[in-house]
């Protein structure tokens, strides 16, 4: 199940070699190991956007013992090659303080949502964005 990320992962090798982009946006876990040193020494701007930050046990809870240590690496590896991005996009104010709090300078991070939203009322300044489910 896993491999087919790996391998979009490694598609990433020919567009961040051959682009003209000025910035590469990446995620973390399969896709940041590869885009992140081959755009840095291509002399392009990374921006990595992180969803949320998880731990040993959240993985080992639904992966299991062996992919949860898998996934802890990975993880704690995607942290690490964040603080070299050049910014961060996070969705919410937990995980930009998991973010600091692995290191993550906060002035590289913004956070889509600032605030927490009441989905009953303040969802609609987003309604031209929402599509109707048919």
């Amino acid at each position: 199940q896993h491999f087919p990320r790996v391998f979009g992962a490694l598609s990433m090798l020919p567009i961040v070699i051959r682009s003209d982009y000025d910035v590469m946006m990446t995620n973390p876990y399969f896709s940041l190991p590869v885009t992140l040193p081959l755009a840095k020494l291509f002399g392009k701007t990374v921006v990595v956007t992180w969803y949320d930050v998880f731990c040993y046990q959240t993985f080992k809870t639904h992966k299991g013992s062996a992919l949860g240590i898998f996934g802890n690496v990975l993880e704690k590896m995607c942290l690490f090659l964040t603080k070299y991005a050049d910014h961060v996009f996070t969705v919410s104010s937990s995980t930009k303080q998991k973010l600091v709090r692995s290191g993550i300078k906060p002035e590289k991070i913004s956070e889509f949502f600032e605030k927490n939203w009441d989905y009953g009322e303040d969802l609609n300044q987003f309604s031209e964005f929402v599509y109707p489910l048919v």
